[in-house]
C-alpha cells in the first residue's frame, strides 16, 4: 500500500442529474462523451458531456434495466430491458433512430422462461443464462447443464448462439466481457472456484480459491493477460497473476474502510499502465495506477467535501440506502451513482 504525499489533481463536481427516489441506477457507461444509464424501474436517461444535456428515453419499462453500454464509433448507444429486449439508439440522428430487439419470438416463451432467465450486456450482445438456483438454503449443490444464448443486436436482426455450460446450481455472476464469462461456483465441503467460460473456443477453466488468502468476495474483474482484479474480505483489493496462479501480485488494504465500487482502465497515454478507482464506505473516492507490484494513490477526494454540492443531498446521506452503487472513470471524468443522483466530476 502506497499513497502519494503529493496529491495534485484536483476534482470537481461538473454536474448532476437527479434520480426518482427509490429508483437506483442499475447499470451506468461512461464514454469520452456520453454518460449512458438505467435504473430498476426501467428509467433510461442519456447524457451529453459537452453540451451539458439530458434526454430521457423512457421513464418506465417492463422489467428492470440490465444495461447499458455506448458504442463511440457509431455513434449507437445499446440498453438491456430485463430478460424482455435490446434497445438500441442511434444518437447522431436527430430523431434518435430506435431499434428495438424482442429477446423471445413468441411472449409466452418470456413468460415460461422469464423466472429462471438470468441477463448480461457487453456492448451489443446479450448473455441470456437459464439458471437452476437452490429453492432454499439447504438446497442440495447439484452440477448441471445449464442453457445458455448470446443474441447479438445487429443491423435490424437478432443474431443467435446456444450452448451449455457445465456449472454448479451455486453460483455468482460477476462479469461478460469479450467472449468470455466470469463467474464464482460454490460446491460441497466449501469449496469456492472462480470459473471463466471462453464462448469462441466453448472451454471452462476453473481456479479453486483457498478460503484463508481469499474471503468473501464482492468485485471480480478479468484483466489482461487473464489476470485478476479482485475486492475480498470488503475493504481488500489483490491482483492475482492467472487463473491457475496463486500468485499475488498487488494486494491493498484500504485505510478509510468497506469498498461500495471499483472500476479499472488503462491510461489512454500509456496502454500499459493499469488505473484503479473505488468508492468506499464513507464517501471517499481514491484512483491510483498499478506500479511495481503496487497501488499507488493518485486522487483522492472526499464526495461530501465537494465546495459546489447540493447540501440538502449532503444533509440526507449520499449512500444511506445501502444501494449497489456504480463507478466509471476515464482519464478526464468520473461518474457516480448515489442515493440521490448519478454524479458527474470532473478531473482538472
Amino acid at each position: 500500500m502506497k499513497i502519494n504525499d503529493n496529491l495534485q489533481q484536483e476534482i470537481t463536481l461538473y454536474d448532476y442529474i437527479e434520480l426518482r427516489y427509490s429508483d437506483p441506477i442499475n447499470s451506468l457507461s461512461l464514454s469520452n462523451s456520453k454518460v449512458f444509464f438505467g435504473t430498476m424501474m426501467g428509467r433510461l436517461v442519456y447524457y451529453d458531456i459537452n453540451k451539458k444535456k439530458i434526454k430521457v428515453f423512457s421513464d418506465l419499462c417492463n422489467e428492470a434495466i440490465m444495461g447499458t453500454s455506448i458504442d463511440e464509433n457509431n455513434e449507437n448507444l445499446y440498453c438491456l430491458i430485463g430478460d424482455e429486449s435490446i434497445t438500441s439508439y442511434e444518437i447522431n440522428n436527430d430523431d434518435n433512430l430506435t431499434i428495438r430487439y424482442k429477446l423471445y419470438s413468441q411472449d409466452e416463451i418470456h413468460k415460461d422462461n422469464c423466472s429462471s432467465c438470468f441477463t448480461m450486456l457487453n456492448k451489443n450482445n446479450v448473455l441470456m443464462l437459464y439458471l437452476k438456483e437452490p429453492k432454499s438454503f439447504d438446497t442440495p449443490f447439484q452440477i448441471y447443464d445449464c442453457s445458455y444464448n448470446i443474441k447479438t443486436a445487429n443491423k435490424n436482426n437478432l443474431e443467435n448462439i446456444e450452448g451449455k455450460i457445465t456449472m454448479s446450481n451455486y453460483i455468482v455472476p460477476f462479469e461478460f466481457v469479450d467472449d468470455k464469462f466470469i463467474f464464482l461456483e460454490q460446491f460441497e465441503g466449501k469449496v469456492r472456484k472462480i470459473s471463466i467460460y471462453d464462448f469462441r473456443n466453448n472451454e471452462k477453466t476453473e481456479k479453486e480459491i483457498n478460503n484463508y488468502s481469499i474471503g468473501h468476495i464482492s468485485f471480480l474483474y478479468l484483466l489482461r493477460n487473464n489476470s485478476f482484479l479482485i475486492v475480498n474480505n470488503y475493504n481488500q483489493i489483490d491482483i492475482i497473476d492467472e487463473i491457475l496462479s496463486t500468485n499475488k501480485t498487488m494486494t491493498y488494504i484500504n485505510p478509510t474502510g468497506e469498498i461500495n465500487a471499483i472500476y479499472y482502465y488503462y491510461d489512454e497515454n500509456n496502454n500499459d499502465k493499469l488505473k484503479i478507482i473505488f468508492l468506499d464506505i464513507n464517501s471517499n473516492i481514491y484512483e491510483g495506477e498499478v506500479s511495481d507490484n503496487q497501488l499507488i494513490i493518485l486522487m483522492h477526494v472526499n464526495l461530501n467535501e465537494l465546495n459546489n454540492i447540493d447540501s440538502d443531498m449532503i444533509k440526507k446521506g449520499l449512500f444511506d440506502m445501502d444501494f449497489p452503487y456504480y463507478l466509471k472513470a476515464n482519464q478526464n471524468f468520473i461518474v457516480v451513482s448515489c442515493d440521490y443522483a448519478c454524479l458527474i466530476l470532473k478531473k482538472m
